[in-house]
């Protein structure tokens, strides 16, 4: 299940579950050794990314119940946990949380985030606490592990997922169907391609092609790589809108955001302008002091955004909620956003 529409299911091959536990394996460096919590709701593709690689090898994996925080990061502490997976939303909770600054994580060899990009204000909280973090990126689709990174490396570049994980092919390709050389919509092979949707071949037809003798899947998300190979995550395809001609990848400015002291959690939609065709909409939730201030923090955001943002990429409108509608694994939900405030866009 996504964010930007209905869930679907995804027929997933012996194969790809196979094929993900060893690439994870070899390409992260795991050992039997290590010891793991599943906090990831059990239905969530998460499950795969660590808990099945691990059992793979024989490691040690906790089984969380319900997510809690303060259990976490006791279990953290007392089960030696060296390995830790979450999605941002997650990772935020447990930062926030008063015990957060009396865990000992000097058992953790590196913590990695998926399901979303992870706010750069989050990552600074746990390298504070000398944890070395990665961005994860994979999908349901493609066996949930796509990309791997050295942790030095990782470190150099946050903001990117890595490269391509051995036996998986990558390429950017242009609305037109011809290969990008920097910036495209993501498209994968490999062996841990699902089979398609159950019982929805348009949907199935429309995501798995078959180009130059391979089987790909397009992702529906943008990417652009650097002259290293290195792979960065621009945004969503559905999530793109166009503000007078210009296009606006609402990651960019949504990140922008996370760099203000104040935000808690923010998520950027398009909606419809009568001048511009679409601008941006700002749904944020401000941190607990800031929103005790209670001062117009709207016009702080638009200078703040204004030395960091081209004008047309600020949002119009802003609007402030006690918190952002989440689906079951934690991500933010846009669609849901964009229906409340009148968005096409999500």
């Amino acid at each position: 299940g996504g964010t930007t529409g209905l869930p679907k299911g995804a027929l997933i091959p012996y194969r790809q579950l196979l094929t993900n536990a060893f690439q994870t394996c070899m390409s992260w460096g795991l050992s039997p050794q290590d010891r793991y919590i599943v906090a990831t709701p059990m239905f969530h593709a998460a499950l795969n990314a660590l808990c099945t690689p691990l059992l793979y090898l024989g490691a040690s994996v906790l089984i969380q119940e319900r997510f809690d925080p303060a259990e976490y990061l006791a279990w953290v502490s007392q089960h030696r946990v060296s390995l830790l997976f979450l999605v941002p939303t997650m990772y935020q909770m447990l930062a926030h949380h008063p015990d957060f600054e009396r865990t000992d994580f000097s058992s953790v060899r590196w913590a990695i985030s998926g399901g979303a990009p992870c706010p750069a204000p989050v990552r600074e909280a746990y390298r504070a606490k000398g944890l070395r973090f990665k961005q994860g990126y994979g999908l349901t689709e493609c066996g949930v592990n796509c990309f791997t990174f050295e942790a030095d490396e990782a470190e150099r570049y946050p903001e990117s997922v890595g490269r391509p994980m051995p036996h998986l092919w990558a390429k950017l390709m242009d609305a037109e169907g011809k290969e990008a050389h920097s910036e495209g919509e993501l498209w994968l092979s490999g062996p841990t391609l699902m089979s398609g949707y159950f019982e929805r071949p348009e949907d199935t037809a429309r995501c798995l092609v078959r180009h130059e003798g391979r089987d790909w899947l397009k992702t529906g998300d943008l990417a652009r790589r650097d002259a290293e190979g290195r792979f960065y995550i621009v945004g969503r395809v559905k999530e793109m809108f166009i503000s007078g001609g210009e296009n606006v990848y609402p990651i960019e400015v949504e990140r922008a955001l996370y760099d203000h002291p104040a935000v808690a959690e923010c998520a950027v939609v398009g909606v419809p302008d009568a001048q511009w065709g679409e601008v941006g909409l700002a749904a944020i939730a401000l941190k607990a002091e800031a929103a005790a201030q209670g001062h117009g923090w709207e016009e702080e955001f638009r200078a703040f955004l204004k030395g960091r943002l081209a004008g047309y990429k600020i949002p119009k409108h802003f609007v402030f909620l006690e918190e952002l509608p989440k689906s079951g694994p934690g991500k933010i939900l846009k669609a849901e956003l964009a229906k409340r405030f009148g968005g096409r866009n999500a």
